[in-house]
């Protein structure tokens, strides 16, 4: 994936987001995806 980005002059973002099987869930998982990555964009 990092190769593919650079060449299509992406920047690529390794983001860690929480297990979806832990305690928190598929909706946790979510909603740490919906909180990250506006930040980051």
């Amino acid at each position: 994936m990092e190769e593919a980005c650079k060449d299509l002059g992406l920047q690529f973002v390794f983001e860690t987001v929480p297990d979806p099987v832990s305690d928190v869930g598929v909706a946790g998982a979510c909603q740490a995806i919906l909180e990250k990555v506006p930040q980051l964009v």
